[in-house]
C-alpha cells in the first residue's frame, strides 16, 4: 500500500525486483525504514507549516499510517529480528544493548505517536492544532527519535543482522513479514 493514498502502484520498478525484495526480509525492512523517513519529512513540513499553513490532512494521514505499519514493523523486529541477533552474540555483548534501548526508545515513540494522532483527531480548531507550539513540538520529537533509531538499524542492526543470522533465521522472518501488510515499496 503507498501511504499517502492507499493504492498499489509499480511506479517503474519492475515485480522481479519486487518480488527478490520481498523474499529478502533484511531489504524488506530497509525498504520500510525508506519510506518511513519519507513520512517522518511529510510531518516535518507539516510542523514547519504550523500555525497558518500545515496539511492537516496530510498529517492525519501520514500518523494514521505509521500507526498502521509501525506496529507491524516493530512487532516484527522485536519479536523475530532482535531475539535471533541477540542469540547470535550473547547477553553481554554491546549489540544486545543496543537493541535494548532501541526497544526502550519505541515503547516511548508509541506513545507519543498515540498522543500525535489524539490531537489530531480531537485538538484540531478550523484547520489548526488547538495549541500549534505544542503539537509542532510533538511532531519533531517524533520525528526526530525515528531518524535516529532507523539510522542505528541501517548503520549498526541491519548489516549485523546479515551477518550473523542464520537462514533459518532469515526463513522465520521472511515467514513473519509475508502475513503482514506492508506499505508500498514505491513511492508517489
Amino acid at each position: 500500500m503507498n501511504w499517502r493514498d492507499g493504492e498499489e502502484e509499480s511506479n517503474g520498478k519492475d515485480s522481479s525486483a519486487l518480488s527478490n525484495e520481498r523474499k529478502d526480509p533484511i531489504s524488506l525492512l530497509e525498504a520500510e525504514h525508506r519510506l518511513f523517513l519519507e513520512i517522518c519529512a511529510t510531518l516535518e513540513s507539516v510542523a514547519d507549516g504550523l500555525p497558518d499553513s500545515a496539511d492537516i490532512a496530510l498529517a492525519q494521514n501520514a500518523a494514521e499510517n505509521l500507526a498502521k505499519y509501525q506496529t507491524g514493523h516493530y512487532k516484527d523486529e522485536s519479536e523475530i529480528l532482535f531475539p535471533a541477533v541477540r542469540e547470535r552474540v550473547g547477553k553481554e555483548h554491546s549489540l544486545t544493548r543496543t537493541l535494548n534501548l532501541l526497544e526502550f526508545q519505541r515503547a516511548q515513540d508509541i506513545d507519543l505517536l498515540s498522543e500525535i494522532r489524539e490531537v489530531l483527531q480531537t485538538g484540531i480548531i478550523g484547520s489548526r492544532p488547538e495549541n500549534p507550539n505544542m503539537f509542532g513540538y510533538m511532531l519533531r520529537s517524533y520525528f526526530t527519535s525515528e531518524r535516529r533509531q532507523i539510522s542505528w538499524e541501517r548503520q549498526i542492526i541491519l548489516p549485523a543482522a546479515r551477518t550473523l543470522l542464520t537462514e533459518k533465521d532469515l526463513a522465520l522472518l521472511a515467514k513473519r513479514l509475508s502475513h503482514r501488510d506492508h506499505i508500498s515499496l514505491t513511492r508517489n
